[in-house]
């Protein structure tokens, strides 16, 4: 039907790894420090968590499949809570990758985070690569009128990616979010962003700013992209480029940079 051809139907994951019960999946981060040259980096993100202990029979209560906070709250009556207990709940919709690791090692041998993390960066490595000549060619200022935009040489942007991960360690894309959606009204989220806001001004100051990393190389840095297939086969696979940017341990992890890709060979074995 007409109404229909804009729909994208998703298969539903089952096997799914669970948080103490409940369904949950993955907001994981991405910054796009620069179009030319192309630098993109990924951050580690929260656990999105159902208010609602799954049960895969049911599905008339959205609050057991969708992780969506609006959708969670929407679904609970929240005149039952008072303020306080309120706040605990929406505080639980949210889970720190700390808190998640320390789960995962009493499940799973070895590390089973940094097997997951390191999925999630190919898989972002490998989109990002599939939008770039589209991405790179159409940015426009915002701030121009629609009927005004312009290309513009340079820009940045901060972005949401979504996962799910099942009992096989294995994750499921399920969508980029260009609201990477940070309010701040849960505990996770709050110590997110006073870790992460730093690094990120940090960093964009050094890409972008006065002296900044663009700015010594303004000429021909502008005019680079990413490189082929075949030419990345030639070049040393090494993080070489992120000594060119403050990555502190524990803050933004490369994904993208000229002569250098993430992919599933510098994941480690299991």
């Amino acid at each position: 039907r007409h109404e229909h051809r804009a729909k994208l139907a998703q298969r539903y994951v089952r096997d799914l790894v669970l948080l103490d019960g409940h369904k949950f999946d993955i907001r994981a981060y991405w910054l796009v420090a620069s179009l030319r040259p192309p630098l993109v980096l990924y951050h580690d993100g929260t656990l999105r968590v159902s208010l609602a202990a799954f049960d895969e029979r049911n599905f008339r209560d959205r609050k057991m499949h969708l992780t969506n906070h609006k959708v969670q709250m929407e679904e609970t009556n929240q005149s039952a809570y008072d303020r306080a207990a309120l706040n605990r709940l929406t505080d639980s919709t949210r889970v720190s990758f700390e808190t998640f690791d320390e789960y995962l090692k009493r499940k799973y041998a070895g590390d089973p985070l940094g097997v997951i993390r390191c999925k999630m960066k190919t898989a972002l490595a490998s989109i990002v690569r599939a939008v770039a000549p589209v991405f790179s060619s159409t940015v426009t200022n915002p701030d121009d009128n629609d009927d005004q935009r312009r290309v513009v040489d340079n820009a940045f942007s901060f972005f949401g990616a979504d996962f799910m991960v099942d009992t096989s360690l294995d994750i499921h894309f399920t969508e980029i979010q260009p609201d990477p959606g940070m309010k701040g009204d849960t505990t996770a989220i709050r110590q997110l962003k006073d870790a992460m806001g730093p690094h990120y001004a940090r960093l964009v100051y050094h890409i972008h700013g006065s002296g900044g990393l663009l700015d010594d190389r303004r000429g021909g840095a502008a005019s680079e992209s990413l490189p082929p297939r075949e030419e990345e086969e030639r070049r040393p696979r090494s993080e070489e480029q992120a000594s060119l940017l403050p990555l502190p341990r524990g803050s933004f992890e490369l994904l993208i940079a000229p002569g250098f890709f993430f992919d599933a060979s510098k994941c480690a074995p299991r």
